[in-house]
């Protein structure tokens, strides 16, 4: 007897879950490469978080503490000697007390406080203070030091995100691993079935199991393909045939007031049947 072929639908969800290693192989990458981004993203997004926190925290401490100094120097009311200017860190310029000018990026600043202003190759925080027409006061703190840390954050941050890539891709193939196990099974057990034994079905899977619709639907697809089979068997075993294979061996017949035979009617019915 001739052997029916498996539907097409059968055919493609056996090909789906039985498409070697290479399929398998690249869900685990996509799981994997997923899980490392998303563990990226979240680490760039709460490093990025930090140090704009950081940045903030520094510059409102700072300008509390500018402040405060400010305060004094204006009550002391004297103007810092050239020889008291050569410190690094904090510089009092007051011109109209007599003073030495302050630079002049410094000079052209309106009053108010002022981040990141660079002169003599160093980064600075800058108050500026009006104190009457021609009387301004500026106040420069050199964050050199600041900058540094903040150098040091970017590159502990980077670090820290191809810590997070190494330990996210470890973790997302131990967790593919454990993920795709079922459907390994399934698959084993899909390709361990014998197309020549009739009655054949895949275990059944736990209820709870996402992968027992599956399973369900191949074996309901396996016993429609087995009562196929078997039908056209009878048929075989009776020496008739559920379909003809020559034209001579079709009579028909049509109620329509054609007079060809086959008319259209019939013709349709062919066309079906083949």
């Amino acid at each position: 007897a001739r052997r029916l072929k498996p539907p097409a639908g059968a055919a493609a969800m056996a090909s789906a879950l039985t498409g070697g290693r290479t399929g398998g192989h690249r869900l685990r990458r996509r799981l994997a490469s997923s899980l490392v981004s998303l563990s990226l993203l979240s680490a760039l997004l709460l490093g990025l978080g930090f140090l704009a926190v950081e940045r903030y925290i520094e510059h409102a401490t700072l300008g509390d503490l500018l402040e405060r100094e400010m305060r004094y120097f204006v009550r002391a009311g004297t103007a810092p000697e050239p020889s008291e200017l050569q410190g690094e860190t904090l510089r009092y310029y007051r011109p109209a007390r007599g003073g030495p000018p302050p630079p002049a990026v410094v000079w052209a600043l309106e009053p108010g406080l002022h981040a990141d202003i660079v002169y003599e190759d160093r980064p600075h925080y800058v108050l500026v203070r009006r104190l009457a027409p021609g009387d301004s006061a500026y106040l420069s703190y050199s964050d050199r030091a600041l900058s540094a840390r903040e150098q040091w954050l970017w590159l502990t941050l980077l670090a820290g995100m191809g810590f997070t890539a190494l330990l996210g891709w470890w973790l997302s193939g131990r967790l593919a691993q454990q993920t795709l196990a079922p459907l390994d099974a399934l698959v084993a057990d899909l390709r361990g079935l014998d197309p020549e034994q009739r009655g054949a079905r895949l275990p059944a899977a736990p209820h709870d199991s996402e992968l027992a619709v599956i399973a369900e639907a191949l074996n309901g697809h396996m016993a429609r393909v087995d009562e196929l089979v078997e039908r056209e068997r009878a048929f075989a075993a009776s020496g008739r045939r559920l379909f003809p294979f020559k034209l001579q061996e079709v009579r028909s017949e049509c109620t329509c007031p054609d007079k060809i035979n086959p008319c259209k009617h019939v013709s349709a019915v062919y066309y079906l049947m083949g």
